[in-house]
């Protein structure tokens, strides 16, 4: 077994040729793993932790937004409910002081016409007991005309 130039040589070539290359591509991944894939690795990393926090913050400013809404309805409809019942209380209060109202013109308005017919009333009897008087005297003064 020689050395030199046969079979058995080639054969250890190439095994020592095939054992540089697979040292040199370990060499080559390590390099880029230290120098290229973790840093990008990295970069990668704090983007998709970046982008999960960004998806949850706007998950939850949906939420927040979803929330104050339901609180700004529920405020809509208890300021509805409330308008609806002041209105109602002043709709009562202004029948009330309408019917008041009418009550206390009614009221005038039936003294007026008292005291208008008792005035009548005295203006009758004055009438009547001066046509009486008159009457009298133009009975006398008739009866003085005839008996003349």
């Amino acid at each position: 077994m020689g050395y030199g130039p046969g079979p058995e040589n080639d054969m250890l070539a190439i095994d020592l040729t095939f054992i540089v290359i697979f040292l040199l591509v370990w060499v080559l991944v390590l390099v880029l793993t230290r120098v290229f894939f973790k840093p990008v690795g990295r970069i990668l990393e704090k983007r998709q932790g970046r982008e999960s926090a960004d998806r949850e913050a706007t998950h939850q400013a949906g939420e927040d937004a979803e929330r104050d809404l339901r609180r700004v309805e529920e405020a809509l409809k208890e300021a509805r409910a409330s308008s609806e019942r002041l209105r109602g209380e002043l709709e009562a209060q202004a029948l009330g002081e309408k019917a008041r109202v009418v009550a206390e013109v009614q009221a005038d308005a039936r003294d007026r016409i008292e005291k208008a017919k008792a005035e009548l009333e005295d203006q009758v009897r004055r009438l009547k007991v001066q046509l009486e008087g008159e009457a009298g005297r133009l009975a006398e003064s008739i009866e003085k005309k005839v008996i003349r």
